[in-house]
């Protein structure tokens, strides 16, 4: 995979440098500012149906007459290049939770807070609770990763999509022939020998199992916050009963 870098060489003269202008409002000050009917945060295992409910709840919203920005942590470019390195050199997961921390706080920083600011709304594809509980799944200390995510952690409101890790690892089947060795939790519940390849039933036992484990982790941290569960991403039922959800918060904080 060809990465392309424009970061400048050593001694290269170049203007503007840097390229951006500094990220100044941040920190407790920034975050005690942001309504928490305004962001929103979209949890689910893959396959859950994230993307579609995520497309659905923006044009609800967007028709309402909000300015609703999605923004989504694991593509951020920030960590395009580290993020395919570590996978490749199946990196620790303390390290791997270390990159996703970084471009989440980056995403907050840049892009989540201004928009707020602006009283628009952002929807997150996966937010604190995809890195902690993916994490936490692999190992790492819960409060280890509260104390990491501080200075992304915003107030905020959540949807978590509840599908049975069974019918997500069917749907995701139907689509692929292929199987992600992250995504079916491989390095803590599968057998080694699917780094090489293996029959779609090896997957399935530990996609289901990984899956699972993460989703009980998400469904304990949501249990004392304020959290919407569907139990499963229904295309037009779940997206009413979600923009619902979302309009009556945000008619409250107006």
């Amino acid at each position: 995979m060809k990465i392309d870098d424009d970061v400048p060489d050593p001694g290269e003269v170049i203007r503007p440098y840097p390229r951006l202008a500094p990220v100044r409002n941040i920190g407790a000050a920034a975050a005690a500012a942001v309504s928490p009917y305004r962001l929103i945060a979209v949890e689910g295992s893959d396959g859950a149906g994230k993307t579609t409910q995520i497309e659905l709840l923006k044009a609800a919203l967007t028709a309402d007459g909000w300015d609703v920005r999605v923004c989504a942590f694991i593509r951020n470019p920030l960590i395009w290049h580290s993020k395919a390195r570590g996978k490749y050199d199946n990196w620790d997961p303390y390290t791997m939770a270390l990159m996703y921390a970084s471009s989440l706080v980056d995403l907050v920083n840049r892009e989540v807070l201004p928009h707020l600011a602006s009283g628009g709304v952002v929807i997150m594809d996966r937010y604190l609770y995809s890195v902690m509980g993916r994490s936490e799944a692999r190992g790492c200390d819960r409060q280890w990763l509260t104390d990491l995510l501080a200075p992304a952690t915003l107030p905020h409101r959540t949807l978590h999509l509840r599908t049975p890790v069974a019918e997500c690892f069917d749907r995701k089947a139907a689509l692929s022939t292929t199987f992600s060795y992250w995504e079916c939790g491989v390095d803590v519940h599968g057998d080694d020998g699917l780094r090489f390849a293996g029959p779609k039933e090896a997957y399935r036992d530990s996609f289901i199992g990984y899956q699972q484990r993460v989703q009980d982790i998400v469904e304990d941290l949501l249990k004392d916050t304020d959290a919407l569960g569907l139990p499963r991403a229904e295309r037009e039922t779940t997206a009413a009963r979600a923009a619902d959800w979302v309009r009556a918060g945000l008619a409250g904080s107006a």
